[in-house]
């Protein structure tokens, strides 16, 4: 059946949710038909711990950058934001920042106007006192409970003075 999870991704429309919740809450009907697991199936293999997580979101992250370019084929097509692996979600604009060594697990963030700081985490998340945020939009305003703070200016690389996003324009020019 193992085989078989990439083509139930590809037959899925909710690239930003977990590949787990897409089976659990989403399409369990679609995963039985492709897989030939029912829901109660899946989930004994997921208590038996018969997954690891780690490797399981790697290679959904991966088989997500495989199929990006099926999905499309005119030239205005936006990737989303926000992808979902195996058990967890990455903001794929930090991921690439970390995939291109810009930024690396353990590297903090920090505000001027704060004394908060966050952590880049190994599962390309941002980490703050033991939670872990998909973006650093949702790690600022989680901080500063305003709901329109910009994740990507309001943090800074502790070493120097970029912001995330600077960080981001430097890459995307």
């Amino acid at each position: 059946f193992l085989t078989r999870i990439p083509a139930f991704m590809y037959l899925t429309d909710d690239r930003e949710k977990t590949v787990k919740d897409i089976i659990q809450q989403v399409e369990p009907g679609l995963f039985q038909k492709v897989t030939g697991l029912t829901l109660p199936d899946f989930q004994q293999l997921v208590d038996a711990q018969v997954f690891d997580d780690a490797k399981m979101n790697d290679a959904v992250w991966k088989f997500r950058t495989f199929e990006e370019p099926s999905l499309h084929y005119d030239t205005h097509y936006e990737a989303p934001e926000i992808q979902g692996g195996w058990t967890l979600r990455r903001d794929t604009h930090l991921a690439r920042l970390i995939d291109l060594g810009i930024l690396q697990p353990g590297d903090t963030l920090t505000n001027p106007d704060h004394t908060a700081s966050a952590t880049i985490t190994e599962d390309y998340g941002i980490g703050i006192d033991g939670l872990r945020y998909t973006s650093p939009d949702d790690a600022a305003q989680a901080l500063t409970g305003d709901k329109n703070t910009d994740g990507w200016t309001y943090w800074q690389i502790a070493q120097d003075s970029d912001t995330l996003a600077d960080l981001l324009d430097g890459i995307n020019t």
